[in-house]
């Protein structure tokens, strides 16, 4: 596992070309709290897991120094592909579910992550240990805290050891040229900690860090209670965010960080008996019955979040997509061998947590390649001048082509809505017992 700290010409080059292809994949990319990442110490980045790869490539685009990640074991099991994800810098991490047998392999891989740390490279974990597509919080895994530990006790005479708390939160997790924040938190000085509570087991401190992370790390997401409420409380946080965005004092913060503190306000007003006098238990019914119609009607909730919106405003975008439909025509062929690549493979894996993940990486490998035949077979059969339009047009083809869908998926929407009148009803009853 040396490879994991080693200068690779290998990783720097695609790790640059991934940091510059990840902001594609999203419509909008914000990042919050960039400054608060310690330059002084040895660094853990602890951030939630809702997005299989996707969540790793955010992170990476806040560290200029290498970052080692952890994933699991089993899919280290070939030694060609172990290798490769070693020159990646990622390292195995075996869970009880792989066997209690083979834990004791961690020994060696905390071993290897105390050198990455010593070595000067910042570190990442998963903290909850498995993702979900969902804007919660799992319990935290005690491997991230064994490792910081650990870290300290090997190299906190010379730097604090820290970790940063992370959230990430997505537009959506599953469609491609959503939205993502990074929000980054405080972090928490280990070696501090460790100085601070000398007197305490390590299991104690293990337990201790563990609530300090958990609550950290809840700050930096929309965190929702995962209970009966989940999904009322989500439908509140689209229907109320931008009324609620007004009474929020967010202008230092981007647009995606105002979002998220206006929504935040609104879980924690969830968590009440009452607002103004009414009680939320009457809020949390009728937006679960909304969520239930809109989910019936197949109403996306970016047609919510634009609400209200008037008749000639419905007229102007479709002008506009009706406008634009030869260019998405265009795209949509022109682009249709690596499409349905990742639509073909997204179909066969059949969990939609990989979906964009898959589509990155198709996109990433593969669009390169395709672009360069496009080019090559332009140059042969078309006149000089057709040629040089249609490579031109290729560029922004499978960026336009998902925006174009998302744009008829949110006015299709827009129109259904309007059409509904008791839906309109329910948002304008919902806003007024909320802030009456």
């Amino acid at each position: 596992m040396s490879s994991v700290h080693d200068k690779s010409l290998f990783y720097t080059l695609l790790r640059s070309y991934s940091d510059s292809c990840f902001p594609l994949a999203y419509h909008k990319v914000e990042y919050a709290g960039l400054e608060r990442i310690p330059t002084d110490g040895a660094v853990i980045f602890a951030p939630n897991h809702t997005n299989a790869l996707m969540d790793a490539l955010s992170v990476s685009k806040v560290s200029k120094p290498p970052i080692v990640y952890v994933a699991r074991a089993d899919i280290f099991r070939k030694p060609l592909i172990a290798k490769f994800l070693n020159l990646l810098k990622i390292m195995p991490i075996v869970r009880i579910r792989d066997g209690v047998s083979n834990l004791k392999r961690n020994a060696e891989i905390m071993e290897c992550a105390v050198e990455a740390l010593r070595a000067g490279l910042h570190f990442c974990i998963m903290a909850e240990g498995t993702q979900r597509a969902k804007h919660s919080l799992l319990p935290l895994v005690k491997g991230i805290f064994r490792i910081a530990l650990q870290a300290n006790e090997a190299i906190g005479n010379s730097k604090p050891v820290y970790i940063v708390p992370m959230g990430i939160e997505y537009g959506d997790y599953f469609r491609y040229r959503s939205t993502v924040l990074l929000n980054i938190g405080e972090p928490i000085n280990v070696t501090e900690f460790v100085r601070i509570h000398a007197d305490l087991e390590m299991p104690e401190q293990i337990n201790q860090l563990r609530e300090k992370l958990t609550e950290a790390m809840r700050q930096q997401i929309l965190y929702i209670p995962d209970n009966e409420n989940y999904n009322a409380i989500l439908e509140l946080t689209y229907l109320l965010y931008k009324r609620q965005l007004q009474l929020v004092d967010n202008k230092a913060e981007g647009k995606l960080k105002a979002r998220l503190s206006a929504a935040q306000q609104i879980v924690a007003t969830c968590s009440q008996s009452k607002k103004n006098g009414v009680p939320i238990a009457e809020v949390l019914k009728l937006a679960n019955e909304f969520f239930s119609e809109r989910k019936r009607l197949e109403i996306s909730k970016e047609a919510i979040e634009n609400y209200p919106f008037s008749k000639w405003s419905l007229f102007g975008k479709g002008v506009l997509l009706l406008v634009t439909l030869p260019y998405f025509l265009f795209s949509a062929v022109a682009t249709l061998p690596v499409t349905a690549l990742y639509t073909y493979l997204c179909s066969v894996i059949n969990d939609r947590e990989f979906n964009n993940s898959i589509r990155f990486g198709i996109t990433a490998l593969v669009m390169p390649l395709w672009w360069l035949v496009v080019v090559i077979l332009s140059a042969a059969f078309l006149p000089i001048s057709w040629a040089v339009a249609v490579v031109v047009l290729m560029l922004p083809a499978h960026i336009f082509l998902h925006d174009y869908l998302r744009w008829w998926r949110v006015w299709i929407s827009e129109i259904k809505l309007l059409k509904y009148k008791t839906l309109t009803d329910k948002i304008e009853q919902l806003n007024h017992l909320y802030f009456s």
